[in-house]
């Protein structure tokens, strides 16, 4: 059970480009509404898919390996994953619609 204050400033330096400050350091990110990608003040990269107007999101979050390369999947197939989803989801919501309207 791990409970405290947080504290985060954030300032955004223009062309998607933020400056995180922290409890835990300085982090960053830049994207923009649907992609966002940084380093967490603690060295972590964090990587985000966002639907807008959604509220619905994913995120990973890796330690980088020794090497500097990220260890999970690359950026490209988390995209690519969920545009596959997203396609799947409307597809099944159009067939139930034909589904409704036929009967």
């Amino acid at each position: 059970y791990n409970m405290g204050f947080r504290f985060r400033k954030t300032f955004r330096l223009g062309n998607g480009f933020n400056l995180n400050f922290s409890k835990s350091g300085v982090g960053y990110s830049w994207g923009n509404k649907l992609f966002r990608f940084g380093k967490t003040a603690k060295g972590k990269i964090r990587k985000t898919v966002t639907i807008p107007n959604t509220g619905v999101s994913y995120i990973t979050e890796t330690e980088p390996a020794n090497d500097g390369k990220i260890k999970d999947k690359s950026f490209d197939d988390i995209i690519n994953e969920v545009s596959n989803n997203l396609e799947s989801r409307l597809e099944n919501e159009e067939e139930n619609k034909d589904s409704s309207n036929s009967n």
